[in-house]
């Protein structure tokens, strides 16, 4: 099964301090590391370490952070429908603490994906059976590919993150699976109770509570599947990891019980390893 992900491209500057920084505080960091990311880049990457038939959408920039992205994409064979636009590449800053993180993201040329570059991206691969997008990208584009896709007969997968301020619920029916965190879902549904909107959606709303694992329903009631106790190196693209390995758990066995359990196991190899992308070789056998 041909997968495709739309998303974004990031350059990501990670810096590591002992504790958080305060209102108004400067200090010198321990270290700093400049890696691969973005939402889109990472679940892409991840997933063609675990499901090789994988195409990547994505933009950067005409500079040399896009063309650094662009190099390492194209080392992993997702490159070839990158974009590349007149505009400075994504960029986030990523304040690495205890292995927990605070992000700003500037989304720059991920902003410039549009419903016609998602057209002629479907249009170069017939053979897609599912898309899996995020919101770090012009969410028109996102909704459209999600539509589209959708019409087509193509399942599809949203990673609502960023979390958007608000969530027209209207989308539902042209989403197969909704995968937030426990703080995007509250941000989604107005403060509803989690298990209320699982139980409204069963067997497409599935909630990553990271050390706490996942949580879900089906047709009988709510499921939680539990994570493993991991030594956490750095949390960066968690998240991104589990939808990658969610989506591979799916396309091998097509059960949802199983596909969550992939995506957590694939989200804790990542979290013991440094920048989102860090399992990728491991993945990918190499």
């Amino acid at each position: 099964m041909k997968v495709a992900v739309i998303g974004s491209i990031n350059v990501d500057l990670v810096y590591q301090l002992k504790t958080p920084l305060q209102l108004g505080e400067t200090r010198f960091a321990d270290a700093y590391d400049v890696l691969d990311g973005g939402k889109g880049a990472n679940q892409a990457v991840i997933l063609k370490a675990l499901h090789d038939s994988t195409v990547f959408l994505g933009a950067t920039g005409n500079d040399a952070m896009g063309e650094k992205a662009r190099q390492s994409l194209q080392a992993k064979g997702l490159a070839d429908d990158v974009l590349i636009h007149d505009t400075p590449t994504g960029l986030a800053v990523i304040q690495l603490t205890d292995g927990e993180n605070q992000i700003v993201v500037f989304p720059g040329a991920n902003l410039t994906i549009t419903p016609d570059d998602v057209d002629q991206f479907l249009a170069a691969h017939p053979d897609i059976e599912m898309v899996v997008a995020q919101l770090e990208t012009n969410i028109d584009g996102v909704m459209y590919a999600l539509k589209t896709a959708h019409q087509k007969g193509i399942r599809t997968l949203l990673n609502p993150a960023p979390a958007p301020q608000s969530f027209d619920t209207s989308a539902m029916p042209y989403i197969d699976y909704l995968i937030p965190n426990e703080h995007e879902i509250l941000a989604m549904f107005g403060n509803v109770p989690m298990e209320d909107v699982l139980r409204q959606y069963p067997n497409q709303v599935i909630v990553t509570l990271g050390k706490d694992g996942a949580r879900y329903a089906t047709d009988s009631g709510l499921e939680h599947v539990p994570a493993q106790p991991i030594e956490v190196i750095d949390t960066t693209g968690a998240g991104d990891s589990f939808i990658a390995g969610f989506v591979a758990g799916l396309t091998h066995s097509n059960d949802l019980k199983t596909a969550v359990q992939n995506g957590i196991r694939i989200a804790s190899l990542t979290c013991e390893r440094m920048g989102a992308q860090g399992a990728y070789h491991e993945l990918k056998g190499e």
